[in-house]
């Protein structure tokens, strides 16, 4: 029996988490973004903030520490207010699970982040009230 999990942690998240390898990615994604059309499998969790949905995984799964940068962020409006107060609050929630200094790197070129994406094994849509957003969290040991 397990506790303690957020309960936005389904048991198709729980699985993807369960199986996703250090170097692997898992994508969190606005709903109106353009990599939601690529084909790799949907996890399904309730419609919460981008903050509670990492927040969750976060506190379930360890982040790359190989690589300088384990979350990878593009903005369709990088310059937008939004994206900076969004990708600070990712930050420092990683920061906040993994107890040292995480970096976010934004990708400006939605070919380059299309192109990171090579090692996603699952995608979560959440809601957003703002311009298109994603983020990509890189598993580690």
């Amino acid at each position: 029996m397990l506790k303690n999990l957020d309960p936005i942690i389904t048991g198709d998240l729980l699985r993807v988490l369960d199986s996703i390898q250090p170097g692997q990615s898992l994508a969190v994604l606005s709903d109106d973004n353009p990599y939601q059309h690529l084909d790799l499998p949907s996890v399904q969790i309730p419609p919460v903030s981008l903050e509670h949905a990492v927040e969750a995984i976060f506190s379930a799964l360890p982040l790359a520490t190989d690589v300088n940068a384990p979350i990878l962020s593009w903005f369709a409006h990088p310059t937008a207010e939004h994206a900076e107060d969004i990708a600070y609050a990712v930050k420092g929630l990683a920061s906040d699970a993994e107890l040292r200094r995480v970096e976010v790197t934004t990708i400006a070129d939605p070919r380059d982040f299309a192109a990171a994406m090579e090692d996603t094994v699952a995608t979560i849509t959440l809601p957003t009230g703002a311009s298109p957003w994603a983020f990509l969290i890189r598993a580690g040991v």
